[in-house]
């Protein structure tokens, strides 16, 4: 007799060996010996005598590559889906803000950096015609 705790029993029994087997269950493994051979008395009772079973581990799906593609100006929630059914969130974020402020960021430090280039060579363009002066004889009239 099997209980729904998973307690079994068996009565009427007469003294001698016995080997007691268990039907491992779909889905699972044995972890201790699945038979055990049990000698009984007369008058006595034979107790902690368990099987030990485990559930067995379902390989996760080997993922299939795939080739990287542009992506779409408009954004698209990507779900995924677990190895029990359930969905699981979207966890990225949209690259689009990053990316127009990177090319905003870039674009001014250019128009700085050629600001300052040409102040640079306006500097040194003054800086030539003043030597060029000093260097002039001056003729008074």
């Amino acid at each position: 007799m099997t209980g729904s705790d998973g307690s079994y029993s068996f009565t009427g029994l007469r003294a001698g060996s016995y080997t007691v087997s268990e039907v491992v269950p779909v889905d699972m493994e044995a972890t201790a010996p699945d038979s055990i051979d049990v000698t009984l008395k007369v008058g006595k009772d034979v107790t902690d005598i368990d099987f030990f079973n485990a559930t067995t581990a379902t390989p996760a799906p080997t993922p299939t590559p795939t080739q990287p593609t542009t992506p779409a100006a408009t954004t698209t929630q990507a779900t995924s889906t677990s190895t029990t059914g359930s969905t699981l969130p979207y966890t990225g974020m949209n690259q689009a803000p990053f990316s127009i402020f990177s090319a905003v960021a870039v674009g001014l430090g250019l128009l700085l950096l050629a600001v300052g280039v040409e102040k640079r060579r306006r500097e040194r363009m003054q800086l030539a015609l003043a030597r060029s002066e000093e260097s002039m004889p001056q003729v008074k009239l």
